[in-house]
């Protein structure tokens, strides 16, 4: 089984009832109170009847004033899907801001206009920009901008509400957690005028549990849907949200979708597979625990305890021939075998398989709110397409699998209650938390630089704890994950300077007098900065040389732990015999390789 890279991630889910937008803040200026350089005008639109003039304008000594227009306080807790709708006139090239909108002060969605009604929306916040098409100056136009909250992600559309001009885009500050605050600026260096007509903000609570946007990027987590009765067609799974793979450039060449249910005693996958030419589906390996990973195939992956990394592989081609095995600490075990079944269809250009595996075949039925290791592939070998749903360098990586969620028919329990047991059981923060804290424990010898470090990162642990207990929305949990990530890598950093430290500055040592070591190294050792702690504590050097021959070796400099070498001078002695005597003729020959 090939290896491959994907652009997806992970896991299944189902639809639940889709709830209907709720109007969350709603302006159209009739009422209005400008302040500043506002004013309510006629809008000339017959939408809408008034609109909001906002100008930069100098004053008599040319001081620039900058007009501008917010929303604050708005409310998008439980939001998986916001909408921000409104109209805008940029009446003058130099009108620069289309609607903004921001987590308070942390700024997550930047739209602009520059050079004649190009606009532009701001990807990071290192001015990474993506061209987002053209308007026209002294026009009406409808924006739109669609976002995820979940996923932290939005679409723009402008005037054309089927097609956005950029999709898929993340928020230029991804520590966004929800957004409460919409505003506009004029120019900041001109005179300009922008208009404001109608704006409508909605807003879809998340319904289900997990929500739908949780199976994607960057949390790859599902919930498993009931089945009413057990599965015999497509039709039973027309209420189930279905999984698209995907292959390392995108869509693969001949798609594939999965869906998944289950019952009390059986999990349920159905794939439906395209293939332009299916009289290409011959002479396929049919017999019980042959490779049908050779022909044009779909592969299921379960793994029952995620803290364990056993797994079972489930394997079938168009033909109907199958194969499992378990796997466990990377070794596989083809006599295993699990009392499943693939029902196929062949169609004229795609082919249908209903998969069912008895829970008892994979060690029992997922206790409530189990969370089980999970992937679907397909390997193609006529449109040489490898597709998964995770994102994954090899099909065999447990790690790497996405996560389902086999929650009860019915609970009462919270959305937040429901999310912190479900994001603990998956991350354990507060373990990897106390792991970090444990570790940030410095010996009574330590380095005044290095208990510096350890104060600051004892501190940041501190605030994110803080955090930890406010933590309610996905978007949350994501961001402190990510900070305790960057705190377990900063530890291991701080870990290895201690052990430098040890080595080469101990009490008393000339590298601490010094403030740096010297080690004496063969020119054949490459250096890593993260191997300096293995070589010996070495200052000198002794070159054995007969007549015309050349010798060399390597210093290599290390600071103490907090310092760093701004420069260095290289110069020579005299090169010496044995007798040390100065040598005739010898020529020495120092410079400088890298600074690291």
């Amino acid at each position: 089984m090939r290896t491959f890279l994907t652009t997806a991630f992970t896991l299944c889910a189902f639809l639940g009832v889709v709830a209907a937008d709720t109007v969350i803040y709603q302006e159209d200026f009739s009422s209005y109170q400008p302040r500043g350089n506002q004013q309510v005008v006629a809008s000339g639109h017959p939408d809408f009847a008034h609109a909001l003039e906002i100008k930069t304008v100098k004053d008599a000594d040319g001081k620039i004033k900058q007009g501008s227009w917010y929303k604050g306080g708005l409310d998008t807790r439980g939001t998986e899907v916001l909408t921000i709708d409104y109209w805008i006139k940029f009446a003058t090239d130099s009108a620069r801001y289309a609607i903004l909108a921001n987590d308070d002060a942390i700024k997550s969605i930047t739209v602009t206009q520059h050079s004649g009604g190009q606009l532009q929306v701001a990807k990071s916040m290192n001015m990474e920009w993506q061209q987002a098409g053209k308007v026209v100056i002294g026009k009406w136009h409808h924006f739109r901008y669609v976002v995820n909250c979940v996923r932290g992600d939005f679409a723009v559309y402008v005037d054309d509400m089927e097609t956005p001009r950029v999709k898929d885009i993340s928020y230029r500050d991804t520590r966004t957690v929800s957004l409460t605050r919409l505003w506009t600026l004029g120019s900041e260096s001109s005179e300009s005028t922008t208009y404001l007509g109608n704006i409508k903000v909605t807003a879809k609570a998340v319904t289900q549990f997990p929500p739908l946007s949780l199976g994607e990027w960057p949390y790859y987590v599902r919930g498993v849907a009931w089945a009413v009765k057990p599965p015999t067609s497509a039709r039973d799974f027309v209420d189930v949200a279905p999984i698209e793979l995907t292959t390392s450039a995108g869509s693969a060449i001949e798609s594939t979708r999965a869906q998944v249910l289950r019952d009390a005693d059986y999990l349920y996958v159905y794939f439906q597979m395209y293939a332009k030419d299916m009289a290409l589906r011959t002479n396929e390996v049919v017999e019980r625990d042959g490779r049908p990973w050779l022909n044009d195939c779909f592969e299921i992956f379960l793994q029952p305890d995620i803290a364990e990394p056993t797994y079972f592989h489930f394997v079938g081609n168009s033909s109907g021939g199958i194969y499992d095995s378990r796997h466990s600490y990377g070794n596989r075990d083809n006599s295993w075998d699990c009392d499943w079944k693939a029902v196929i269809e062949r169609q004229a250009s795609s082919w249908t398989a209903l998969v069912t595996i008895p829970f008892a075949g994979v060690g029992g039925a997922p206790a409530r709110d189990a969370i089980w290791g999970f992937n679907v592939g397909r390997e193609n070998p006529h449109s040489k397409d490898v597709s998964s749903w995770t994102r994954l360098g090899n099909f065999h990586t447990p790690k790497e699998f996405g996560k389902l969620l086999f929650h009860a028919a019915k609970d009462e329990r919270s959305t937040e209650v429901r999310t912190l047991d479900l994001m603990n059981r998956l991350y354990n923060l507060p373990a990897r938390m106390a792991a970090i804290e444990q570790r940030l424990t410095l010996g009574p010898d330590a380095s005044p630089n290095l208990v510096v470090v350890q104060e600051r990162l004892r501190a940041d642990l501190a605030a994110r704890q803080a955090e930890l207990a406010k933590a309610k929305s996905f978007t949350a949990f994501r961001i402190l994950l990510e900070d305790v990530q960057k705190l377990a890598v900063a530890t291991d950093q701080l870990e290895l300077a201690v052990e430098r430290s040890n080595a080469y500055f101990a009490k008393g040592s000339v590298g601490l007098r010094r403030g740096y070591a010297s080690l004496v190294l063969s020119s054949m050792e490459k250096v890593a900065d993260n191997q300096s702690n293995a070589f010996p504590l070495i200052d000198s050097a002794k070159l054995r040389l007969s007549g015309n021959e050349y010798g060399s070796f390597q210093i290599m400099l290390l600071a103490s732990p907090g310092q760093t070498i701004g420069s260095v001078k290289t110069s020579s002695s005299a090169l010496s015999g044995a007798d040390q005597r100065p040598v005739s003729g010898a020529k020495v020959q120092v410079y400088l390789e890298e600074m690291v």
